[in-house]
């Protein structure tokens, strides 16, 4: 093979690796940047997304706490914002666990994600039903408020009637049994009373502790109340008594039914209560696993991106010393192509013979002197006279 063939098939070859070097280099690293994106723009915003959930979740469940204390408008405003950013941050999650190429593999993480879904949906049915809650119990308090205030009215205005008959009877000498009824009376005028001051105190201890018995215990009071008020409706000679106590028996009747409908609320309100407390111990720790399985994605991928990476790198070395090797025995096999040849020639020369200096076989006659170059030849008149060459 001829010398620049060599030269030019070493340095093709040359090329030729470093040119699958590069190529593999850029496939490589074509990977990590895929790696790297995945991890940039799907596994970690997830995991700050779910992060950001469990926040949000915590503060909305501070808010309905405290809308079911103050039943303020804006901190129901504040619930249904807070709402509508986990549903859409819910949504998000699900359709990057179904179309990540890296994670839409995983079904184990888009089930749990689909199950903290629904949970929070059921979360959010057992909260959203406390406006209706709240009107009731503001429509049933404000009823009972109202009722109590004309009870009462009708109970002093009857009570002081009952008074006044009394004294008109003494005034007048009514006989034994007029005053003994009008005593008896006035008695039970005061009992009922009682027993309307009984229904207000228990009512008041049910609605601050929502405590069902002391509601049940103001609602048995109240029947007292009726039935003490219609007793003495259907034994009153006046209709001025029964005007009163008529009204005492239609109050105890709204306050009776408004107080029922309190206690339904208040169980209504503990039930939903209970369950967004059952509901929420579940997707609180649904979303630590989403979390922690988002986390151990996160943490998987950013590993095979630094293996990706040090392949790459142990790879570029690796083809960076063989092209270097390779280049080495192109350039020795180069240089032993250029050099043999002329150590060939020096060699052939240095062991030949040499006619200027070797003697002739037979002849011990001197050594032929160096060949000469021609000279210019002289006329015969200018050359001296050699009597040795004669």
């Amino acid at each position: 093979m001829k010398l620049g063939t060599k030269i030019i098939m070493g340095f093709l070859l040359t090329c030729a690796i470093f040119m699958a070097l590069s190529a593999y280099i850029i496939y490589a690293m074509l990977g990590v940047q895929s790696d790297v994106a995945t991890l940039r723009e799907e596994t970690m915003p997830e995991n700050d997304r779910v992060a950001a959930l469990q926040s949000r979740m915590l503060g909305e469940a501070v808010d309905i706490n405290l809308y079911e204390d103050n039943g303020r408008p804006e901190v129901w405003q504040r619930t249904r914002e807070s709402n509508a950013k986990s549903v859409k941050d819910f949504n998000e999650i699900i359709a990057t666990l179904t179309s990540s190429d890296f994670l839409k593999g995983r079904s184990a993480i888009q089930a749990l994600a689909k199950t903290a879904q629904a949970n929070y949906a059921d979360y959010e049915t057992a909260a959203i039903v406390l406006p209706d809650i709240k009107k009731r119990f503001d429509e049933a308090r404000d009823a009972v408020r109202q009722a109590y205030e004309n009870m009462t009215k009708a109970c002093m205005d009857f009570r002081q009637g009952q008074q006044a008959g009394q004294t008109e009877e003494i005034d007048n000498m009514a006989g034994s049994a007029d005053l003994k009824r009008r005593a008896m009376r006035i008695a039970k005028a005061a009992d009922m009373e009682t027993e309307a001051g009984n229904f207000y105190i228990f009512m008041l201890r049910g609605l601050f502790y929502k405590d069902l018995k002391a509601f049940d215990t103001a609602i048995v009071d109240m029947d007292k109340t009726m039935a003490i008020a219609t007793e003495l409706r259907d034994d009153s000679r006046n209709d001025n008594d029964k005007r009163w106590l008529q009204a005492i028996i239609n109050a105890s009747a709204v306050c009776k039914t408004a107080m029922e409908n309190i206690k339904k609320v208040t169980i209504d309100t503990e039930q939903a209560i209970d369950k967004r407390i059952a509901i929420r111990a579940q997707l609180s720790a649904q979303m630590e696993e989403l979390g922690q399985v988002l986390t151990a994605a996160n943490d998987e991928l950013a590993s095979i991106t630094a293996k990706s990476i040090t392949t790459v790198f142990y790879s570029l070395v690796v083809g960076v010393l063989a092209a270097l090797a390779v280049s080495i025995v192109v350039a020795i096999v180069i240089t032993r192509g250029i050099t043999r040849p002329v150590h060939s020639i020096i060699g052939t020369l240095s062991e030949g013979p040499r006619p200027w200096t070797a003697p002739p076989p037979s002849s011990p006659a001197p050594p032929t002197p160096w060949p000469r170059g021609p000279r210019k030849t002289r006329p015969a008149w200018k050359k001296p006279a050699r009597p040795w060459r004669s």
